[in-house]
């Protein structure tokens, strides 16, 4: 049985599905209790539903998540060498860092971080992240707004105070600046939360309907970490900015890892496995 080779991605000749028999990319997911979490299914988070897109479905790529919960990006910058020495077997395709929820708390908090040396942070990451992976796309992702009321009911007034809208949302444009001039990708989620209406954010044209929430604030489970509609509404925005970014990475248009079953043949699968690719391995 015999395959059509395009350098690493190969058709296979019963399927005519694309595969490779290379490593499959990897995507790495850095940042804090909001990058942790989308690995949750209580609200089918981001990262699992990129699970589910890239490797449940296609098994086309791997979901790295490397969330800390409580960090800032001060404390982030400090121990991503030491992650990237940790993964330096295989360089991701593609790279999130998603700060700013904690920095954004009052000065007298102990998670804060002055905007201008956030702004720092950031750019000091992606430059970090360039050295080791130059190949890597780099995503900077805004944090979310903050339903204060929400928060403080779920933290039972422990913070009250510590956080506000008007700061996260300096903070989200600050995300973008820092972007821009590291010369990386942005993606703007406080705008998009803030424009949701209601609806299920996967379906074109969506009206307002049951289970979706109406307001934006519905996007929050607890007033700052995403609900399963803000989930959908990252998880639709990061597919739709790699789409325009580079569309090669699309869960659609990566090839499958390893040939589709039907193109193994039954008599004799070793050679075709394991001996006549083992230039791609």
């Amino acid at each position: 049985m015999s395959s059509t080779i395009q350098g690493a991605k190969q058709t296979g000749a019963n399927s005519g599905i694309d595969f490779s028999m290379a490593a499959r990319p990897c995507f790495w997911l850095f940042g804090d209790s909001i990058t942790q979490y989308c690995s949750k299914l209580e609200y089918t988070g981001w990262g699992l539903l990129l699970v589910d897109a890239y490797t449940s479905e296609y098994r086309c790529a791997d979901i790295v998540n490397r969330g800390l919960s409580g960090y800032n990006s001060r404390w982030g910058l400090m121990v991503l060498p030491k992650l990237l020495r940790q993964h330096a077997g295989e360089p991701p395709a593609l790279v999130t860092i998603f700060f700013g929820a904690n920095d954004c708390v009052i000065p007298e908090a102990r998670q804060h971080v002055p905007l201008p040396e956030y702004k720092k942070n950031l750019q000091a990451m992606a430059t970090v992240i360039r050295d080791a992976w130059p190949d890597a796309v780099v995503v900077f992702i805004t944090p979310p707004p903050v339903d204060v009321d929400k928060w403080d009911q779920a933290k039972g007034h422990l913070t009250k105070g510590q956080r506000s809208l008007e700061n996260a949302g300096a903070y989200a444009e600050a995300t973008v600046e820092a972007a821009a001039a590291a010369g990386c990708a942005s993606l703007d989620l406080f705008s998009r939360i803030k424009a949701f209406e209601g609806g299920d954010p996967s379906a074109q044209g969506a009206s307002r309907g049951e289970g979706w929430g109406t307001a934006w604030k519905d996007c929050l489970i607890d007033g700052l970490h995403l609900a399963e509609v803000g989930n959908r509404i990252l998880f639709l925005a990061l597919q739709e900015l790699v789409g325009e970014l580079v569309p090669k990475l699309g869960a659609t248009d990566l090839p499958i890892h390893l040939p589709h079953h039907s193109d193994i043949p039954e008599a004799c699968p070793g050679p075709y496995l394991l001996a006549s690719h083992s230039d791609q391995a």
